[in-house]
């Protein structure tokens, strides 16, 4: 859910208020590139840590490679 802030404010910039399109959000999202094998224990610990690095990931700031050799 937090991530979802992230991609709003990437979409509307300035106009905060103003509602984007499914097409806009499915800009953002279509550039995720995550696989069924990638969501581990291993990738994303149990709690907050785990919500951290996934989030991370979401936003670019660590690639999956990065959370595999962590």
């Amino acid at each position: 859910m937090r991530y979802l802030r992230y991609a709003y404010t990437k979409i509307v910039h300035t106009e905060i208020g103003r509602i984007p399109t499914v097409s806009e959000f499915a800009s953002i999202f279509d550039k995720l590139n995550v696989s069924d094998e990638d969501f581990t224990s291993g990738n994303f610990k149990p709690g907050s840590g785990g919500e951290s690095a996934f989030y991370k990931l979401l936003t670019g700031e660590k690639t999956i490679h990065d959370l595999k050799n962590e």
